[in-house]
């Protein structure tokens, strides 16, 4: 990290938001980094919760509680999972996973709305798929990243059923609203 602790999520933020084609692969190179300036370094050096600064070197009377240095707490959802609201209490939100290298993750966001699940699979065949529970009351903007997969040649599924969806930019396709409950949504080749 080129940075101190405090300012680190802006450089997270830019990694994941700055180029939408790498689908958080840089961002993803800097939360899983175990060099000096990092959060695995901080764990390596006896911490339990974020340090203020990095390392003792930094800061000899450092204190080991400082959450403007918890940045990953609220990255992995809302960036690597990309689960944000998009309307007040959560009535409407968008689901815009950036895997990076990952295989599958699986993330659970409790909100007043109830809790959100979201489970990411890459296919063999170049494609994703994900898994969400939605809250009642709630609806999801999903977008899909395409990885790997020709733009011409894709189809995205909710539920089995091929979908109506839009580009977004030149890296994800989008469905505009799935509703409450539990769905499968998948892009792949057709």
């Amino acid at each position: 990290m080129p940075c101190g602790t405090m300012v680190s999520q802006f450089v997270l933020q830019a990694l994941y938001v700055g180029n939408p084609a790498d689908h958080g692969a840089a961002a993803l190179e800097v939360l899983t980094s175990d060099a000096k300036n990092s959060w695995l370094h901080m764990l390596k050096q006896g911490a339990t919760a974020t340090m203020e600064m990095w390392t003792r070197d930094e800061k000899p009377n450092l204190t080991w509680s400082h959450v403007w240095s918890a940045s990953p707490g609220f990255i992995i959802p809302w960036f690597l999972f990309g689960i944000q609201p998009l309307e007040p209490g959560w009535a409407k939100m968008s689901i815009k996973p950036a895997p990076g290298a990952l295989e599958h993750g699986e993330f659970y966001l409790p909100t007043v709305k109830g809790t959100i699940a979201a489970h990411f699979a890459k296919r063999r065949s170049g494609g994703l798929q994900l898994k969400v529970v939605l809250p009642l009351g709630t609806e999801a903007q999903v977008s899909l990243p395409r990885l790997h997969l020709a733009r011409s040649d894709l189809a995205m599924t909710v539920d089995g059923v091929v979908a109506d969806c839009v580009e977004d930019g030149d890296h994800y396709q989008t469905v505009s609203a799935v509703g409450p409950g539990e769905h499968v949504l998948e892009l792949a080749s057709r």
